[in-house]
């Protein structure tokens, strides 16, 4: 028999257990000093909270509600509140990161996150490394489902789209995959075998790679099976396509300068243009299409013929994609510490923030109701752009 003594020990030592296993741990922020400048009252920021992080870099996510994720360069893994900037759990999954964390926006809480990563096989002495596409827990960051993509084992870095409850994995090999994530069914495989020059781009149930041999290739996400070949003749540094019930029109930037517009109904270039250095992003907005390049410019053209609405001079190179938010648009460097707010019409300056000169931003900031997330060298920093 146990004595008193003994049973409550025992009583201790289970709960010690518990609080260490079963509840969630909670990691309190280090803050950091950002400060901000608000010029004009249409677009006032203000901050919100800061935590001082290593290692950052700009793979960064979000569910947009609740959780932030980031896979830092280690091989672990982090969440952090969005609305705090508190840690929620850390994750060190012995295996290299190679892409950016995808998160449904499906308001599922108790939900899932993906990341592709690579490893030695079975932690054996051999020079082979496995890919695996990953499925971890948003709220306690536990990896609960691991499925191996063999044919892509050659890849340094990927990209993960979602699809109709599937998901569709393309590494920078040029080869892709589609697997079921819940039974890890392999729907189907398309190795292209050709290095890419652009981000992939996910339009409706069509999937865009653009390669170094200067060709953009439309695949069918539901098939894997190639619909259309485009022969770009220059390397696509950026792609974005627009969909609609005449087909799709296809813009591409290159590392001259040049950017096309090309329709897929008739097969036919709309019209080209060239600006001053390798065009590094291309995305559409309400009012055109937003251009950034290596001249130093971001510029918006019209969709219609190529025209420019407006350019605007920075001062350094846009390295970090610009993030259009309304009919704002926020551009930052990865070289600067500002971040410049332009209105989308006119390209006009309507704000800034200015960290520290020794603090660079990483990435593009995450959005989250009214908030605003960025990633910097120093850490993370929320600002709040609904104060009036």
């Amino acid at each position: 028999m146990f004595s008193k003594k003994t049973h409550a020990e025992c009583l201790i030592f289970i709960i010690s257990l518990f609080l260490i296993f079963v509840l969630p741990f909670n990691f309190p922020a280090q803050e950091f000093d950002v400060p901000s400048k608000s010029k004009k009252a249409d677009f006032p920021l203000k901050i919100v909270w800061t935590n001082k992080i290593k290692n950052l870099n700009n793979q960064i996510a979000s569910d947009n509600i609740n959780y932030l994720f980031i896979a830092f360069s280690n091989e672990k893994l982090s969440s952090y509140n969005l609305l705090s900037g508190q840690k929620l759990w850390e994750s060190d999954l012995g295996a290299e990161i190679i892409s950016p964390p995808l998160v449904e926006n499906n308001n599922d809480n108790d939900g899932n996150f993906y990341i592709v990563a690579k490893s030695l096989s079975d932690g054996k002495k051999t020079d082979t490394e496995i890919a695996k596409l990953l499925s971890i827990s948003r709220k306690t960051g536990i990896t609960n489902r691991q499925i191996p993509l063999s044919s892509m084992n050659n890849m340094n870095k990927a990209y993960i789209f979602s699809f109709d409850q599937m998901l569709i994995v393309v590494g920078d090999d040029g080869n892709a995959i589609c697997v079921k994530p819940e039974s890890a069914e392999i729907v189907w495989k398309n190795e292209i075998n050709k290095s890419l020059s652009a981000v992939p781009f996910m339009s409706g149930d069509s999937l865009f790679v653009g390669t170094q041999n200067g060709e953009i290739f439309k695949i069918s996400a539901g098939t894997g099976q190639i619909a259309l070949k485009i022969d770009t003749q220059t390397p696509p540094t950026s792609m974005f396509v627009n969909a609609d019930k005449k087909g799709e029109e296809i813009f591409w930037g290159n590392k001259t300068g040049e950017i096309t517009s090309w329709r897929s109904l008739d097969r036919k270039r709309l019209w080209r243009i060239r600006v001053g250095a390798e065009v590094t992003y291309l995305t559409n907005t309400a009012d055109g299409l937003l251009i950034s390049s290596l001249d130093n410019f971001i510029y918006l053209l019209s969709e219609n013929n190529g025209s420019v609405l407006w350019k605007k001079r920075l001062a350094d190179r846009v390295t970090i994609e610009p993030f259009v938010l309304r009919d704002k648009i926020i551009v930052t460097s990865g070289s600067e510490s500002t971040a410049l707010v332009l209105g989308l019409k006119e390209g006009k300056i309507i704000n800034q923030i200015n960290l520290k000169a020794d603090i660079r931003f990483l990435s593009q900031p995450v959005i989250a109701g009214d908030l605003l997330v960025f990633s910097t060298s120093e850490g993370l920093v929320a600002f709040d752009f609904s104060i009036e």
